[in-house]
């Protein structure tokens, strides 16, 4: 498994666009960086960074729906 992923293959996990991706790194939302020389350089973007997005985006819709995850109980309660 690749530890250093391009902006197109981000976009496959997530579902969205490239171009949402790379406004992602921008804001600071996905942590990134670029290779290569000038600020022109492709970007890379660390599996475990990408992993926790996922996790934060979901942390934050459960709280924004009032919704607690209880571990393997598998049922779930307001917050």
């Amino acid at each position: 498994m690749k530890t250093y992923l391009r902006p197109d293959e981000v976009s496959a996990i997530l579902c969205c666009s490239t171009r949402h991706v790379r406004r992602l790194c921008e804001s600071g939302r996905l942590h990134a960086f670029r290779i290569g020389n000038g600020p022109g350089g492709p970007i890379r973007i660390r599996r475990d960074s990408v992993e926790a997005f996922i996790h934060a985006a979901r942390v934050e819709y459960e709280l924004e729906n009032g919704i607690c995850d209880l571990g393997d109980a598998g049922d779930q309660a307001e917050c």
